[in-house]
């Protein structure tokens, strides 16, 4: 992850194959989610087609429960929910891995992943038209935009920079092309 940060894929590359190739030999299960969702997520989609990581990312998902490492099996699922997206699935299919793994990472109080994931869940529900202005989320009525605002509050540069990201996208799909530029804006500060 740091590596491929760094802009020296190849090296990010070959550190995260040997991660792979080590987590086998060791038969260390307990690091299988981790280092699938480092690699599957931050390395491999570099070098290899993104399809490639849906099926090692569920592996991971599934090690993550299997040996109680929640956190990364949150971070495997919205990884493999993203990538079904961005590889162009359709919707239909996306939204309901999404809601799977939503309830998944809600039931495991996997409270961060949850947040992530919503961004691109309501991303994907008003694309099919079906978003509500206020949903419940974490037991409150809410909007996209309260939501926004507390990511702002908490300083998760990460999430508000997603959140921004996603805007943008829908509001140059839905042709309104003033306040995809100003989402754009907002997202490189």
């Amino acid at each position: 992850l740091i590596v491929c940060g760094l802009r020296d894929i190849d090296a990010g590359y070959r550190a995260g194959k040997l991660a792979l190739r080590l987590l086998g030999q060791f038969d260390a299960q307990e690091l299988k989610a981790k280092i699938s969702g480092l690699f599957y997520a931050h390395a491999s989609i570099w070098k290899d087609p993104v399809k490639d990581t849906l099926s090692p990312l569920l592996e991971g998902i599934q090690s993550g429960l299997e040996t109680g490492d929640m956190e990364w099996a949150g971070y495997n699922s919205f990884y493999y929910c993203d990538h079904l997206l961005f590889i162009g699935e359709p919707l239909e299919l996306v939204a309901q891995k999404q809601a799977q793994h939503f309830d998944s990472m809600l039931k495991l109080k996997q409270t961060l992943q949850s947040y992530y994931l919503n961004i691109w869940r309501r991303f994907v529900l008003k694309l099919q038209g079906l978003a509500d202005e206020r949903y419940s989320f974490h037991g409150k009525l809410v909007t996209d935009s309260e939501i926004l605002q507390g990511l702002i509050d908490a300083k998760n540069q990460m999430f508000t920079f997603t959140a921004y990201l996603a805007n943008t996208i829908i509001f140059y799909l839905f042709k309104d092309y003033e306040q995809s530029v100003s989402s754009a804006s907002l997202a490189s500060d």
